[in-house]
């Protein structure tokens, strides 16, 4: 998986009032392992939140739409299982979400409509089941997907909602079928990752939009 460069930052808060659990730097705040069971409210110029290994289970609607700054959201390590369709309402600038390692089985058509700029989204070490192309309405923008270690059984136009996807990563589910649409749209594709799946069919054309596919 590309790697995630960290540039040199001041030492300074710039957010004004914070929650005194979490630490802020710039226009960054960490809340990792502090024991939240809410997202706490926070100043709206924040960029990054980072709210790891925490005791959340649930999104609810609204809960960052005011946080139109924010650039990245790191949501690792909970105890997520609903998240809302409107939960991540109002995060038009979000470039990076990480949500891997919670219990999210099911996302909604349009729980993410409003990513625009969403570059990464990553999902992996869920139960994820049950989704969708329209789960991916709004990606526009979207070039790296991480789905690995969910519970996927069929694949239906994935990348219909997200014309540059370049990076899908699909390792461990259980998928048992590729038809001649599963990546029908995916036509930006380089890297694809089907390892440790069940499947049993392949369609003769199942990859024949994949031109650019190197890896698989």
């Amino acid at each position: 998986m590309p790697t995630n460069n960290v540039g040199p930052r001041s030492s300074v808060c710039l957010l004004g009032v914070f929650p005194e659990q979490c630490q802020c730097q710039d226009l960054e705040l960490d809340c990792d392992g502090t024991k939240l069971r809410e997202i706490p409210s926070v100043p709206a110029n924040v960029t990054m939140m980072s709210l790891q290994r925490n005791h959340l289970e649930k999104l609810k609607a609204n809960t960052f739409v005011k946080l139109q700054n924010l650039r990245k959201l790191y949501l690792q390590h909970n105890r997520i299982q609903d998240v809302s369709p409107d939960a991540f309402r109002g995060l038009y600038n979000l470039t990076r979400l990480y949500m891997s390692h919670n219990r999210i089985s099911v996302l909604m058509p349009g729980v993410f409509r409003d990513l625009h700029k969403l570059e990464w989204l990553i999902l992996e070490n869920n139960n994820i089941h049950q989704m969708s192309p329209l789960t991916f309405s709004g990606l526009h923008s979207l070039v790296l997907l991480v789905m690995l270690n969910n519970s996927l059984i069929k694949l239906d136009d994935i990348c219909q909602e997200m014309p540059r996807l370049n990076w899908l990563d699909l390792e461990g589910n259980l998928i048992e079928t590729i038809g001649n649409v599963s990546f029908h749209s995916c036509h930006m594709l380089t890297v694809l990752v089907l390892q440790r799946n069940r499947i049993r069919h392949i369609h003769d054309q199942a990859f024949s939009v994949l031109r650019k596919l190197g890896e698989l």
